[in-house]
This record gives structure tokens, sequence and C-alpha cells, in this order.
């Protein structure tokens, strides 16, 4: 039995063979977004220009492209992380995949007391596809307060645009794991604009007992439900500025919250996942 977890080539690490092929059963959190279907957020002509986009990488995708369907026959059976993937994975290697919600370690958030403050979230990645430039347009128009937690490439980018945009907000860069529980539990609610195949991040904020704001695609639709979180369909600055006008005129009860974030414990996972386990074994024949 091999247990991949992959979200790029880790899938391909069996080579089958007539005698004694083991078991794969591959976790897979995606696809490779930067060769199948994301490719312009990395690796597009406003990225990388288009001499390099077009005559660059773009023949390197179409080869990873080859690589990568040619090793799906090396996993047994996949393993989902959001029914998000599960059409990707459907659409993509043309190979159904059940769903398993990754685990969330919810015994960090048991004894937490909420205190939320005039101000808002995001905790994330600065990457270009997290849509960080979406929650500093929107909380500047708004006039809205603004914390960003994390560390990545779109930095000085994006401390650029906050500075033109003269929008109240203060990047605390990459924390360890008990700071940023601190931040859940005093942000008025946690910004998602972008797409993600899960999102651990907003179940973490839910557990904490802080709302979620998101674009409505994504993981996003299989963790929040509309007790835990407003949503809007438009993935714009002026589509997140609507949601967070809408949320300010709702109340959200923080039992209910907690109680959707429950659903995705480590416990619950690792039941899920035996089932799944001992029914690939079986379909391999190994009891």
């Amino acid at each position: 039995m091999v247990i991949s977890s992959s979200h790029a080539v880790a899938k391909a690490m069996v080579r089958k063979n007539r005698f004694n092929a083991p078991v794969h059963i591959c976790y897979i959190h995606t696809p490779m977004r930067y060769v199948w279907d994301r490719f312009d957020d990395y690796f597009g002509p406003k990225k990388v220009g288009i001499f390099l986009s077009r005559f660059f990488f773009k023949p390197i995708s179409k080869l990873l492209q080859i690589y990568d369907f040619k090793t799906v026959p090396r996993v047994d059976t996949f393993v989902a992380n959001s029914r998000f993937v599960a059409k990707r994975v459907q659409k993509i290697y043309d190979r159904s995949a059940e769903v398993l919600h990754p685990p969330v370690n919810l015994k960090r958030f048991g004894n937490l007391k909420r205190d939320p403050k005039d101000w808002y979230l995001m905790v994330t990645a600065l990457t270009p596809y997290k849509k960080i430039d979406q929650g500093l347009r929107a909380c500047a128009s708004l006039r809205r307060k603004l914390k960003i937690v994390g560390s990545g490439p779109e930095e000085k980018k994006l401390k650029a645009l906050a500075l033109e945009l003269n929008v109240d907000v203060e990047f605390l860069g990459f924390l360890p794991d008990e700071e940023v529980i601190k931040y859940y539990c005093q942000g008025k609610a946690l910004l998602f604009p972008g797409v993600e195949d899960f999102g651990i991040v907003p179940v973490e904020s839910i557990a904490s007992g802080c709302p979620v704001i998101a674009y409505k695609e994504g993981g996003i639709l299989d963790s929040m439900t509309e007790k835990t979180a407003v949503f809007y369909n438009s993935q714009t600055s002026e589509g997140l500025e609507n949601a967070i006008m809408e949320f300010e005129k709702r109340n959200f009860i923080e039992s209910e919250l907690k109680s959707q974030a429950a659903q995705f414990s480590e416990e619950k996972f690792l039941e899920k996942f035996e089932t799944i386990l001992s029914r690939a074994l079986e379909k391999g024949g190994i009891r």
C-alpha cells in the first residue's frame, strides 16, 4: 500500500508493473494548477512578459501536461480534498475521486474568548491568485481597517498599492499559529476573495468564532454555509464591498460557527479515511 499526498507530481511515485504492484491511494489537493487551468496566474504575459510566457513557459507547460496525464494510471484510488477538486480530477484526468476534506486541528481553538475589534482580517500567502488586492481596494473604498497575516512574493507590490489607495492596513507578515489564533479571535470577519481547492483558513476562522466573507466558488462551498459566511458572486473589489456591507447588517451565532468547524476535525478525517483505505485494500485483493 502506498499513500501519496499530491499537488503536483507525488502521484507519479508508483510505477505499475505486472508483479507485486502496490495499491496506490492518492490524496490529491489539486491537479497541477500552473499547467492546467491557472497558467496565466503564474506564467501569463502579465506575470513574465509575452515572450517568456509564449515561447518558454508555454512549451514546458505542454510537456508537463503530457507527463502528468501519463502518470494517472499509476493511481488506483483518487481521494480529493473537496468536491471542487473532484470535479477537476474528473475533467482533467477523466477519473472519479472520493471526497475527504482535510483535517483541522480544532483542539487549538477549544478555550478561546472571542473579542472582535473594528477591523477585517486576511490570513493568506501574498500571491496573485489570492486576490489580496481586492481586499485592499474594498477596504479603501469603504474606509474600513484591515490586517493581513502572511508573506509572499507580492508583498512589495501590495504595500505599494496600499500606499496608493491610502488604505488603513497593517501587514503583519508570517506569524506562528498561536499569534494567528489571536487575530482570528479579534477580527471582525475574515475576507476570503480567492478561489481555493479547499481552504483550511476559513475553517480555523469559524473555529475561533470569526465569520467569513467569501467569493462563492471553490472548496469554500464545502466548508461554509449561510450561517457561517456571507457569499458574493462577482470576484471583484466591488463584489467584496457589497458583501462587507451585507455582513455588517447581519448577526452570526458563535456556537453555530464552531459547530460547523467541528465537521472538519482530525478524528472525523481519520474515521472517513479508514473507510476509504479498507475499500481500496479490498478492491486490490488485500485483506
